[in-house]
């Protein structure tokens, strides 16, 4: 007898409980965010060399791949950080929505790379919870070619999963300067990248739901968190047989 097991759809669900970000700055395709400068190229250059030949990033097919796959989640309100000069600790943050707030990492964290003196590190937290349908791993990663000026931002990259964690909180770091400075990110840039490692389609899904409903997923979500669960079932999974 044969068995026809039709495979389930990969789904991203994504749910906020704010409605200006549902509405004005989504989780979307990363197609949609393709940098202005690069649509700026012509599709076509001359070159001076002696056999000829054309080149310019429109051509480039490294970029265009990396924007053909996974989504952006962009900044949902403009933000602006005051960072302390090198040698010293400190910083403000001022967002437009007075309602998002960021976390500090210690330097306890992460030992003696990029220490608090030379670096800045704030955690953004995000209105967006994530959940996927199958157990599969995603690449979180800064999108830097969105970026006037790359080097004023560092948005360590991470292998994540979103069928046990649904958190997708920005972790940035600050380079200080020889003087005090302030950085502003504008409402909608780009902050993360996010690309399934699979070939499998991936549909989108966005959500508003309830603060009620938000709250209530925060709380399962600080469970996995401050907890061992995540890593249980995680081996409970791998023992599994049939993969459930």
């Amino acid at each position: 007898m044969l068995f026809n097991f039709k495979e389930k759809k990969l789904v991203l669900d994504c749910f906020t409980s704010e409605s200006h970000v549902f509405h004005l700055q989504p989780i979307q395709k990363a197609s949609s965010f393709i940098p202005q400068w690069w649509s700026n190229l012509p599709t076509y250059k001359e070159l001076n060399i002696p056999f000829g030949g054309y080149e310019n990033m429109r051509g480039c097919r490294g970029f265009t791949n990396l924007y053909s796959k996974g989504f952006i989640l962009p900044l949902w309100s403009d933000a602006a950080l005051d960072i302390a000069p090198r040698g010293k600790l400190g910083f403000n943050s001022s967002f437009a929505d007075n309602n998002t707030q960021v976390d500090v990492h210690n330097d306890e964290q992460r030992g003696s790379y990029l220490n608090s003196l030379d670096y800045q590190h704030l955690k953004i937290i995000s209105p967006w919870f994530f959940r996927c349908n199958k157990d599969i791993s995603w690449m979180f990663q800064q999108p830097s070619w969105n970026y006037e000026k790359p080097e004023d931002i560092i948005i360590p990259p991470a292998i994540v999963d979103f069928s046990n964690n649904s958190s997708t909180n920005i972790n940035a770091i600050f380079p200080r300067g020889d003087n005090s400075k302030q950085i502003l990110i504008k409402f909608g840039t780009p902050m993360a990248h996010i690309i399934p490692l699979t070939d499998s389609k991936v549909e989108l899904k966005t959500h508003l739901i309830s603060e009620s409903e938000y709250i209530k997923m925060g709380k399962a979500e600080r469970k996995i968190a401050f907890g061992n669960s995540y890593i249980k079932r995680k081996q409970a999974k791998s023992k599994c047989p049939m993969g459930h």
